[in-house]
């Protein structure tokens, strides 16, 4: 299978590639184009001007763009780690949650921490590690869960110093309540599967998880903040 003309019509204007002749593709499948332009908020007029696309829209314009497709595997080969971590943010975004990208850490030890994106609802804070391999062996991600509570371990030991600042760049207004969990995103379509108390989640099983999250509260491993503005303590 190939992918159809309206992706790569979409993919050739994220990439700035647009021809002449890409623009007749519009008149192949108004409905999908439409669609997909809909729900990533972008109008025709944007679609078509010759700025460039935000990091926001990018990412929702390809999530939606792998969500309308029949052949999203095919869709995300074309993409780049950097874009996969766009996406994994818009799926996020439309779930409800607000997320900061590369997010740096101080630890206790003076060493740094990235992590690639924190997504907040409440009362759920995600340390989200994004993984971009197309052939990796179990062991790969069984690494990855394992690094990435190191992350959550390193976050939990300066939380209550970092969360006031934290949550003024997710643009949001201090909870007092935060579960702190780790998680890997990964581009394979297989089934969720938890390292370490850290669950390894699909992309096109991502929106699924977070809706059923209480579900998997009981196997994964996470941290509970109470926090006051004068006291924070672990609950």
């Amino acid at each position: 299978m190939e992918i159809d003309k309206v992706s790569k019509f979409i993919l050739h204007r994220i990439k700035n590639e647009l021809t002449n002749d890409d623009k007749l593709i519009y008149e192949l499948d108004k409905n999908k184009f439409n669609i997909i332009l809909s729900r990533s908020n972008i109008s025709l007029e944007r679609f078509y001007s010759n700025t460039n696309f935000s990091e926001k829209e990018r990412g929702s314009l390809l999530f939606n763009l792998l969500v309308c497709s029949s052949v999203p595997d095919l869709i995300l080969k074309h993409i780049n780690w950097k874009d996969f971590e766009l996406i994994v943010s818009s799926a996020f975004d439309q779930s409800g949650y607000s997320t900061l990208h590369s997010y740096r850490i101080k630890t206790e030890s003076k060493s740094t921490n990235e992590i690639d994106i924190i997504a907040f609802k409440f009362p759920f804070l995600f340390l989200i590690d994004c993984k971009y391999h197309k052939k990796s062996p179990p062991s790969y991600y069984s690494k990855a869960a394992l690094l990435q509570k190191e992350r959550l371990d390193s976050l939990i030991e300066v939380f209550p110093e970092i969360y006031s600042d934290l949550m003024t760049k997710l643009g949001l207004p201090i909870r007092n309540k935060v579960k702190l969990i780790a998680l890997v995103v990964s581009w394979k379509n297989v089934s969720v599967k938890i390292f370490n108390g850290v669950p390894i989640v699909p992309l096109f099983k991502l929106p699924g998880f977070l809706r059923e999250i209480d579900e998997f509260e009981d196997k994964i491993y996470k941290f509970s903040f109470s926090i006051s503005y004068s006291t924070s303590a672990i609950s």
